[in-house]
């Protein structure tokens, strides 16, 4: 047998006797919680309606895309019932956003002329009580930085409107960092915080499709505008815009960019190729590839784990909830991030222990580590061996890059090994076990074992190489072959542990690390390696 350099990790008992201290602490201060989740729906694209539907449970307010004003102060568009219906059998609450289709000196007219005003006013406070909606969500942009008076008297004539009929009244301001300014000069900060329910501060468009390629909310951005909108506006009443799309520049025709979705982003690069990363810097994804006609793009989006590292920028001010444009431009792994049911929030690697809670049949709460477990990741654990295949939970769900392909995944440790959650996987694939196993032996390559027959007792496996035989082959095919465990990596080996002084027979898998364990009875004489103990170490500093 070869023998390998590498040590075996500390037994299950051990393991448990140091981490119980652990949850005898007082317990961490989990992340701060998202709060209100709160979602723009557009009429006019499939997918955010398929969104809306998927995501429902997560959502607290839905502003529907059914109205714009034009020119002569007219609202034109119209609802959609099955929508406002799907939204009130979920007890989401409805704000109608109003969007202008005239700005600058157009709408200019509009306000300043008070017949004209109060006719506009009488007709959003129309269209909420007719429609019975929840309040209204005005969203007027590209409007006179001179206007700014104008349009907080504007704001506050409505407010007395709605308030009187207890509605609300939200605005969308566009984001900055400093009183005034061209494009955003129009919205007084503090008046209006003073008048409005909500302010949906849009901090995006940092590089737009008329600009030169960059971040579309880079971190620094967004931080300055957080801390701006902090000493304008009490934090109650201003909740985060997050954008979830991304542009795409054409850097050889200098054509204005085009916006694309999370999925259309991932089409680009298996058709193309090309480089992508994510710039740490600016916590945003990028990638870069040239179409069929020759021409270089530059792409920068958003995805589960730029969004976090917002809301891990922005919780200290404690701000009432974020609002996401658009439902259905979103990467999928956001949405265990905003989960309502303890799956994540706001931003961290997990580590903290939390609060012990009574277990319910949807999350168990485990003393002897101080973390939960709940939903997706609950179900495939109990599914598939429990604490006699997997061990404790070491952390909570939370997002993390993937060091294989440099994704971000929602992800839980064990004390044997990692879940993923992949949700373009039909289940039961959508939870895969991390690669802890192509991971801890990093360069370590085995030496490759010359082909010999396919058996009951043994398997040959061309695509690494390597044979898998007796117990550790009936173990792998039992408890989930392939999909469980991937491909083995090595022959059996010999490794030391550490802790006793003893050489145990060891295999390496893609995702795992068999052990055989002679003084067990079967079937527990063969178990997984503490892998994830290991990873946590590293994660949890």
């Amino acid at each position: 047998m070869l023998h390998s350099p590498r040590f075996v990790t500390s037994m299950v008992v051990l393991l448990l006797v140091a981490l119980l201290p652990l949850a005898t602490q007082p317990p961490a201060a989990h992340a701060a919680s998202v709060g209100i989740r709160w979602g723009w729906y557009v009429t006019y694209d499939s997918k955010s309606f398929d969104s809306l539907s998927a995501n429902i449970g997560n959502l607290d307010i839905v502003s529907p895309w059914y109205y714009k004003l034009d020119g002569n102060g007219n609202i034109v568009g119209s609802a959609q019932a099955n929508v406002d219906n799907l939204l009130r059998a979920n007890h989401v609450k409805i704000l109608p956003m109003v969007q202008n289709l005239v700005g600058h000196q157009g709408f200019h007219t509009l306000i300043a002329d008070p017949a004209r005003r109060d006719a506009l006013i009488d007709k959003l406070y129309g269209l909420v009580i007719d429609g019975n909606y929840d309040g209204i969500n005005v969203d007027f942009e590209s409007l006179l930085p001179t206007d700014a008076a104008l349009y907080t008297d504007f704001a506050t004539r409505l407010a007395s409107r709605l308030h009187a009929q207890h509605k609300l009244i939200t605005m969308d301001l566009a984001a900055k960092s400093q009183d005034g300014g061209s494009f955003a000069g129009v919205y007084d900060y503090a008046a209006l915080g003073e008048i409005l329910d909500y302010a949906a501060i849009m901090a995006y468009d940092e590089h737009y499709s008329g600009g030169n390629p960059g971040p579309i909310a880079s971190l620094g951005w967004v931080s300055s505008i957080a801390a701006y909108t902090n000493s304008r506006i009490v934090p109650a009443k201003v909740v985060w815009g997050i954008d979830l799309y991304g542009l795409d520049w054409n850097k050889t025709t200098h054509a204005q960019a085009s916006p694309v979705h999370y999925n259309q982003v991932q089409n680009l690069q298996q058709q193309y190729g090309g480089q992508e990363g994510f710039a740490d810097r600016y916590k945003s994804p990028w990638m870069t590839y040239i179409d069929s006609d020759g021409n270089q793009h530059e792409v920068w989006y958003e995805n589960a784990a730029s969004i976090n590292a917002k809301l891990d920028a922005i919780q200290q001010y404690n701000f009432s909830g974020i609002a996401m444009w658009r439902l259905g431009d979103e990467d999928p792994a956001l949405w265990p991030l905003l989960s309502h049911d303890g799956g994540g929030g706001g931003g961290s690697n997990g580590c903290a222990p939390i609060p012990a809670f009574p277990s319910t049949t949807e999350r168990v709460y485990f003393a002897q580590t101080g973390h939960s477990l709940g939903g997706r990741f609950l179900r495939y654990w109990q599914q598939h061996g429990g604490l006699a295949i997997y061990g404790y939970p070491l952390s909570e769900e939370h997002i993390e890059i993937s060091p294989t392909d440099g994704r971000a995944y929602t992800v839980q440790y064990f004390e044997r090994n990692r879940f993923e959650y992949h949700p373009e996987n039909q289940p039961p694939y959508d939870v895969l076990l991390g690669l802890l196993g192509a991971q801890t032996l990093g360069d370590n390559f085995a030496p490759p074992h010359d082909p010999v027959p396919n058996s009951n007792t043994q398997h040959y496996f061309p695509e690494t190489q390597h044979v898998l035989q007796g117990g550790f082959l009936n173990y792998w095919q039992v408890y989930g072959g392939l999909a469980q465990f991937g491909y083995p990596l090595t022959d059996e080996i010999a490794e030391v542990n550490p802790t006793d002084g003893r050489t145990y027979t060891v295999q390496y898998f893609e995702r795992a690390r068999f052990e055989n364990h002679p003084e067990n009875q079967p079937p527990n004489d063969v178990l997984l390696g503490l892998l994830g103990v290991d990873s946590v170490r590293a994660i949890c500093q």
